[in-house]
């Protein structure tokens, strides 16, 4: 049986800003039909600050390694080193750190695969929380996992707009 992590509706939802969120979506839209990812960041004050933009190399990974990688961008995400490697010793001079990780699923619903699951264990990130997007066709919608530390099963919580 197929693993996978689902948004539970009954949950608390987690507050995102305006602009965060609007970022993620933008980027959902422009990337669309493939799966679009990067990184927010925050500090402990404002955890979800901004959104950071990575390349999707799934479909480079695949053209290399096909056994190892079977997916193309269209069905998975591998963000490029070059891009979050500016990340991944820890906080900037402004105290701004990896809060999340985020990318989308085209035409499917918010929820971390199977798939997913083994790849955020060996992300440069495994502590972060990982936010979906969810691209419809007519609509955008996301979802934000959280765990207890690695090991732990990730709990989906529905997103809302931070009040201002």
């Amino acid at each position: 049986m197929r693993r996978r992590a689902e948004v539970d509706e009954s949950r608390r939802a987690v507050s995102l800003p305006a602009s965060v969120l609007s970022e993620l979506y933008e980027h959902a839209r422009v990337t669309a039909p493939e799966e679009c990812c990067g990184l927010v960041v925050g500090t402990d004050r404002q955890p979800y600050r901004r959104a950071v933009r990575c390349r999707n190399v799934m479909t480079l990974m695949h053209s290399r390694a096909p056994e190892q990688w079977p997916w193309d961008n269209r069905r998975g995400f591998y963000m490029d080193p070059t891009d979050y490697q500016p990340w991944v010793k820890g906080e900037s001079a402004d105290g701004e750190r990896v809060t999340a990780v985020y990318h989308s699923h085209v035409g499917a619903a918010c929820y971390l695969s199977s798939v997913d699951l083994d790849l955020v264990d060996l992300s440069q990130f495994p502590h972060a929380e990982q936010i979906v997007i969810s691209v419809g066709e007519e609509q955008l919608a996301a979802g934000i996992f959280h765990r207890e530390g690695i090991g732990h099963p990730f709990v989906g919580h529905p997103v809302v707009v931070a009040a201002p």
